[in-house]
């Protein structure tokens, strides 16, 4: 059948950094009947060059120039230009994934006006957050009025000579607005499929002058006006008020607080706006359901007037003052979704550090507001490092004992860690009643054990250190893999439990490794944030006296104070037999603690799409996209395999190809290869971006 001609618009701004990319997505799509229009916004760098080294290899690229205009003008030029039956506007600082194109062709029905897909919104630091997909209600409230992550029907922009406005804030809610009010059917697909890299300078976010953003009043009037004339505004008018309340009252609001000037003229000017054609505004059915409790706080100052409150408000969230929504998200999820507390309850929250305060405070506020007690219990490490330095072996006892004792006391436990220097517990294993605390916690461990608890960390420096990364920046990076879609992901891990619990024989093959298990009739468990967070496992264990070969573990670790930079183990019917490392004395005094030790009580693969790279935190590391763990010691009692320790040490290699590489094989059927699925129902747990960061490291 023969593909429809698709023109796609690239509006062009000094983009000699990003240009390449986004053409380069665009050219290897595989939908081929593109005509591909640039139109230069006035650069004055090499991004010009750039393109006509693409138009070289491609016939299909057109090159326009324009002075610069903005953005809306731009796309105008493709608008004329173009020829195809459907048009799509990309920026030049984004990509989009192979298949953009075939998915939202499609998708878009012969009467739609335009179709949708997701993405992602990529930032500086490397994080990125799924954004942009919709559902019908959502986009008919403009949630994300954005053009570029839709595929548009272009005859009806032709018929209706629709274009877009001179504007540098809000050109996109303006030209998909008065399509829809044209012509209100649009399909969705429920993928993600543009990759939105956001950039302070880019062409489209030039929010500097208070005018640009007050463009917003007549961009929506516009709008309301052409649903009047298509007979579509009494039906979509609580959307349109919404329209004014997510737009005016909180976006452009919060964009105008950041810039000189801001004051209470500003408040009054907006909020008069809104009231005079919506006096009923704060009531809106669509308020409720849609904003987080802070943006309901900024609403409800609006509507008491209180606009020093409002002005101050905005001041300190922009300061960073007010407690954002990553502690309260991720204490929402803990207290729910972890050990999901109950009314009645006893909760300890260990904490290591005052600077955990932010989600300490926020767990307390969540727990008590499900009629549960928070009990939280700082660790003060100093004190506990001279302890456990001068303790002897009765003192460790005692320690043990009334550690357990609390313990009982508990209905669940939230540890929360928080890096300190990684050489500070090392003397600890220069005491012998030191590692006798290990061994006398066994009955501490069973209680906990059969309780629900939540290990989380903490962000801090020391780890944006190792993360090689601004303190903001791994702030950021760490809240993002922690307030992870663990749903989205569990539902993903669902075929990789079913493949691993059929399976009966494993096989692992790499740098200086060949190792082979058994694991017949032991179940498989998904791990998706009820016990660790972040997180992102399936994990087993092998029968206890199988594990037979070689092992390499390239991830460093730390334990009982010591680092190891990496390990190489020899097992025979399941036990180590010989090892190396960096350290080997410390390790055998680890493997000889008790006798179950030397024994493999886990084996896991790591699926987190968002973590990458080693950070010396096990919590972590196992999670790392395309590695495995295996863990000595003691088996969990959901997927056990006989072996009692009270060792559970985590050991992690990592197999993509910016790495060692490796193989793991399920009955003799290749599993994973270089770190990424290979079986068709197991592809679902590969992630694009991921791979593309990884490469790029290579």
């Amino acid at each position: 059948m023969e593909q429809e001609k698709i023109t796609v618009v690239i509006p062009m701004y000094n983009s000699e950094d990003y240009i390449k990319r986004c053409l380069n997505s665009i050219c290897n799509q595989t939908y081929k009947n593109l005509e591909i229009i640039v139109v230069d916004d006035g650069s004055q760098d090499k991004s010009k060059s750039i393109v006509e080294q693409f138009q070289q290899n491609d016939s299909r690229i057109k090159y326009f120039y324009q002075e610069n205009q903005g953005p809306g003008a731009a796309r105008n030029v493709g608008v004329e230009k173009g020829t195809g039956k459907y048009i799509s506007f990309i920026d030049s600082d984004d990509e989009i994934r192979e298949n953009f194109f075939e998915v939202l062709s499609n998708t878009i029905q012969e009467n739609d006006s335009f179709a949708l897909t997701g993405g992602y919104m990529i930032f500086p630091d490397g994080t990125f957050q799924k954004s942009f997909l919709t559902n019908e209600t959502e986009t008919r409230n403009f949630k994300v009025p954005i053009s570029c992550n839709k595929l548009f029907n272009f005859e009806l922009i032709r018929e209706n000579n629709l274009r877009f406005k001179r504007l540098y804030y809000a050109e996109d809610i303006d030209f998909w607005g008065r399509l829809l009010m044209i012509n209100d059917k649009f399909s969705i697909a429920n993928n993600y499929l543009y990759l939105c890299y956001f950039r302070e300078n880019s062409l489209t976010r030039s929010y500097t002058e208070k005018d640009n953003i007050y463009h917003i009043f007549q961009v929506i009037s516009d709008i309301e006006e052409s649903a009047k004339r298509n007979g579509k505004y009494e039906s979509l008018k609580e959307n349109f008020e919404f329209l004014n309340i997510k737009e005016i009252l909180i976006r452009a609001m919060k964009q105008i607080s950041q810039l000189s000037g801001f004051g209470e003229c500003d408040v009054i000017k907006m909020l008069s706006y809104i009231e005079d054609k919506y006096p009923n505004w704060y009531y809106n059915k669509y308020v409720k359901t849609t904003f987080d409790k802070y943006r309901k706080k900024r609403l409800e100052l609006l509507f008491k007037k209180d606009y020093k409150g409002i002005i101050n408000y905005l001041h300190q969230m922009n300061s960073g003052y007010v407690i954002k929504a990553d502690e309260e998200m991720l204490a929402e999820n803990i207290v729910d979704h972890s050990i999901s507390v109950e009314k009645g309850q006893i909760v300890q929250i260990r904490y290591k550090s005052t600077e955990c305060n932010p989600l300490v405070i926020q767990l307390i506020r969540e727990i008590q507001d499900r009629g549960a007690i928070a009990i939280p219990k700082l660790q003060d490490l100093d004190l506990e490092r001279v302890a456990r330095e001068t303790y002897d072996s009765e003192a460790m006892q005692q320690l043990a004992e009334i550690i357990t004792k609390e313990a009982d006391f508990y209905n669940s436990f939230i540890s929360i860690g928080y890096s300190e220097n990684d050489y500070d517990f090392s003397r600890n294993n220069e005491n012998p009643a030191f590692r006798l605390l290990i061994s006398y916690l066994t009955e501490y461990n069973r209680i906990v054990r059969g309780k629900k608890s939540v290990s989380v960390f903490y962000p801090s420096p020391l780890d944006a250190h190792k993360a090689k990364m601004t303190t903001e920046d791994y702030k950021r990076y760490a809240f993002s893999i922690m307030n992870y879609d663990y749903k989205d992901l569990k539902v993903k891990m669902e075929s990789l439990k079913e493949m691993m619990d059929k399976t009966n024989q494993v096989r692992i093959i790499g740098k200086d490794t060949a190792l082979t298990f058994s694991k017949k009739d032991i179940p498989s468990i998904i791990l998706s944030g009820e016990v660790n967070i972040p997180d992102g496992e399936v994990y087993t264990s092998p029968i206890k006296d199988s594990v037979n070969g070689t092992i390499r573990f390239n991830v460093a670790t730390k334990y009982m104070g010591n680092i190891f930079e990496t390990i190489l183990l020899e097992f025979k019917n399941g036990k180590v037999v010989d090892f190396d490392c960096s350290d080997p004395n410390e390790l055998r005094n680890i493997l000889d603690i008790d006798n179950g030790s030397r024994f493999i009580g886990e084996f896991a693969l790591g699926v987190h799409p968002l973590i990458l790279y080693p950070i010396l935190n096990t919590l972590h590391d196992e999670k790392i996209y395309g590695s495995f763990h295996l863990a000595l010691g003691q088996a969990y009692k959901n997927a056990y395999n006989g072996n009692d320790s009270n060792v559970h040490w985590d050991l992690i290699n990592i197999q993509r190809d910016d790495f060692d590489t490796g193989k793991i094989f399920f009955d003799d059927i290749l599993i994973r290869e270089n770190g990424e699925f290979v079986p068709s129902n197991l592809k679902i747990l590969n992630d694009e971006r991921a791979r593309v960061l990884t490469k790029r490291r290579r």
